[in-house]
């Protein structure tokens, strides 16, 4: 009586465990809508952006803008994407671990200076991770939320173009999870800064082309008034959009592996339910078949 009493209760506890899972499911697909729509509208921008930057970047020399310098100290940054909140299956654990072996790469490569690695974190996983790797957080800007907007972003941008420009650090990266589809993320390690014509080895990755066809697809651009004047103005900005739409793909990437992680666990909780339900009713009709048996051999006890 007792181990059916206990697995009455197990059976009531995943049941309210899988109403939570599919709850979570239901959110985190209405999400993940959004985040998707708004990642992709942006998307094609924020390439198309980013081949500019490649071509001008290549082709103006004559002016030194200092995000385009490149300084001796073998020192990188990397902004580092997670998500806030957990339940997201591996997300979180496949970028660090892009991260880290992008970094022991860098530091393992001698062809690559980069002695040291700090980071800046958007995200608390991410930020909670490093801190028990032991790695050095410059900044976290977690509390920012989950309406991040292009407008709200300058505080990250700020300060990577100040270190940058102070040449505390000789490169900046940013590693995020590029959101492929509901199914599949993919970890992504790039370097914002400095611009040179290395942008394309992301565009090759990304976009899955050759990189002699993206050097194809450059076009030749006429600068007016003049070139301080444009990259003043244009190079900040398009590297911000870079960095505003690495966090678009990466949320969109934490809602689709949550809705996916919590159908699962809404789909196993079932299916424990029925292991449970089979299980009691095996062990009910077992003793009901017992007290049947003691019955008969109590009557036929007296009958003797």
């Amino acid at each position: 009586m007792a181990k059916d009493l206990d697995i009455r209760r197990r059976i009531k506890s995943v049941k309210s465990t899988r109403s939570i899972t599919k709850a979570m499911q239901m959110v985190s697909a209405s999400k993940m809508r959004k985040a998707q729509e708004q990642a992709l509208k942006t998307r094609n921008y924020a390439l198309k952006s980013l081949e500019i930057l490649a071509t001008i970047s290549g082709k103006i020399t004559d002016y030194p803008h200092y995000l385009l310098a490149r300084p001796e100290k073998k020192r990188c940054l990397m902004l580092l994407i997670t998500s806030n909140k957990g339940l997201c299956g591996s997300l979180n654990a496949n970028v660090m671990r892009k991260a880290f072996d992008f970094v022991e790469f860098m530091k393992s490569n001698k062809g690559v200076e980069a002695e040291e690695v700090d980071f800046v974190t958007l995200g608390k996983k991410g930020r909670d991770m490093l801190f028990r790797a032991g790695k050095k957080v410059i900044a976290d800007f977690s509390d920012l939320g989950e309406s991040l907007s292009v407008l709200n972003i300058g505080a990250i941008t700020k300060l990577i173009f100040g270190e940058f420009q102070t040449q505390n650090y000789s490169r900046i990266y940013i590693a995020y999870s590029h959101f492929v589809s509901v199914l599949s993320q993919k970890p992504v390690v790039k370097r914002l800064l400095p611009l040179d014509k290395g942008i394309l080895e992301y565009l090759e990755e990304v976009l899955n082309k050759k990189k002699e066809d993206l050097q194809r697809d450059s076009y030749e651009y006429l600068v007016e008034p003049n070139p301080k004047e444009l990259l003043e103005d244009l190079l900040p900005r398009l590297v911000e959009i870079q960095i505003f739409q690495s966090y678009l793909e990466g949320y969109a990437s934490e809602q689709s592996a949550r809705m996916v992680a919590m159908k699962n666990a809404t789909e196993a909780a079932g299916d424990l339910i029925e292991d449970l339900t089979l299980t009691y009713n095996k062990a009910r009709q077992a003793g009901i078949t017992q007290e049947i048996s003691e019955i008969v051999g109590g009557v036929e006890a007296l009958k003797k």
